[in-house]
């Protein structure tokens, strides 16, 4: 996870498995269309359509699935700046022609456009105001609108505003326990004035994350993420707070993952009351214990990563891993998160 672009970084880590997103299609979607979806279909398309501007305030998903016969496109955006979007129905509108544009080129013989299905989800921590719909941005007066309507575009977005659900409902919906999890941090570590007590509150939640399969990788990207944009949690705490109730397994991803964000030189300092400052942590994470101690946590992570993305390893690739620097490691941990072959995680290096 990079800590210039966090938020981009955890949407995709988790929300890139159908496993994890198929929980919050169907939570957004109509039950009519969710009905209609061969949900054991669905499938990841890989590359983005947002504009290289707008990367640091948007970060997006695409997922094709067969609706009846038919294929679908769900393309889901996650909008985390500050403020709700005005253009966003225009953006929205822009990417699905530059979807249809991609396929185009590549069903060079096809005479009609797959379905896509447009979707928000924004975790701003003011409520959503701006407006879903296309002809919105249009103006013209109402009455004139109303004629012109069907020579206008008239499409409109799902949305799914965090701020307008409780947590509990956000850890009651049918989801992973990852993806819970996920919705419920995007919500609130960045703007909880007490995160670290409402971490508490989690624990029973937080324990069926663990337990869930594959869960404690899952978690460790959302801990980075958490240590990244909180102004008020630091390693040491949240590893004693969390591997008290949950175990020493808990305890050494925590701090693996803080070892990590140190060794990266988190540009904003870990600026979270560290008595140190930001030099003297920076300096301590490069002494020769804690370097070889974030290796092997790195390395550990990384090779179940590629095992769950790719199945079993070869000895070679296990042993390719087992012998990288740190410099390769660290490349290869952010290329895992785009790439569709194993072969592309370790592509020129």
């Amino acid at each position: 996870m990079t800590t210039s672009r966090p938020h981009d970084s955890l949407f995709k880590r988790i929300f890139g498995n159908p496993k994890h997103a198929a929980g919050e299609l169907r939570t957004v979607l109509p039950e009519a269309i969710t009905q209609k979806i061969d949900w054991s279909t669905l499938e990841l398309v890989p590359g983005s359509f947002v504009d290289e501007a707008l990367r640091d305030r948007h970060s997006d998903l695409l997922f094709t699935a067969k609706f009846g016969s038919r294929p679908a496109l769900l393309y889901a955006l996650l909008e985390h700046q500050s403020h709700p979007d005005t253009w966003m129905p225009f953006r929205m509108l822009d990417y699905q022609l530059h979807i249809w544009r991609d396929w185009m080129r590549d069903h060079p013989e096809a005479q009609t456009l797959p379905a896509i299905v447009p979707i928000v989800l924004h975790h701003g921590n003011e409520g959503w105001t701006a407006s879903t719909e296309f002809l919105d941005l249009i103006d013209l007066d109402a009455d004139l609108k109303e004629v012109m309507q069907s020579y206008l575009p008239s499409q409109r977005f799902l949305l799914d505003d965090l701020a307008r659900y409780p947590d509990a409902e956000l850890w009651a919906r049918d989801m992973t326990p990852t993806a819970q999890f996920v919705l419920n941090v995007l919500k609130n570590a960045r703007t909880h004035p007490d995160f670290l007590s409402l971490l508490e509150t989690w624990i029973n939640e937080l324990q069926r994350v663990v337990s869930s399969p594959g869960g404690l990788q899952d978690m460790e990207p959302v801990m980075r993420y958490v240590l990244i944009v909180s102004a008020q949690v630091e390693p040491e705490t949240i590893a004693t707070l969390l591997g008290d109730r949950l175990g020493d397994e808990v305890r050494t991803m925590v701090m693996t993952a803080g070892e990590r964000l140190i060794e990266q030189g988190d540009q904003r300092g870990f600026k979270r009351g560290r008595a140190k400052g930001r030099q003297e942590g920076r300096q301590e994470g490069r002494q020769e214990g804690r370097v070889e101690g974030l290796q092997e946590g790195i390395r550990s992570v990384l090779l179940a990563q590629l095992q769950r993305r790719f199945g079993t390893l070869s000895d070679s690739i296990q042993g390719r891993v087992g012998s990288a620097s740190r410099e390769d490691l660290n490349r290869w941990s952010t290329r895992i998160l785009d790439a569709q072959t194993l072969e592309d995680v370790f592509l020129d290096v």
